[in-house]
């Protein structure tokens, strides 16, 4: 059985809930990568938990989850 750190079970939490904000706005991954100014590999791994994350990706979060609100309330 593998062994997980809290750090790491953290991330796979925090990317279940990036790729859900993601999908409720019906956003592809290239246009969120594309909105949040990231390579759209960067957040394909942020979404399965690979990438910790810090700096400036962690600043992108708010504004996906906004966008995320937003295109949820206008349907």
């Amino acid at each position: 059985m593998a062994s997980y750190s809290v750090p790491a079970i953290k991330r796979l939490q925090l990317g279940k809930e990036l790729r859900a904000w993601r999908e409720r706005a019906g956003l592809t991954l290239e246009q969120a990568s594309a909105d949040l100014d990231l390579s759209t590999s960067t957040l394909s791994r942020m979404e399965k938990g690979q990438n910790r994350i810090e700096g400036v990706a962690a600043d992108s979060y708010p504004a996906l989850e906004a966008e995320a609100v937003s295109v949820a309330t206008s349907r």
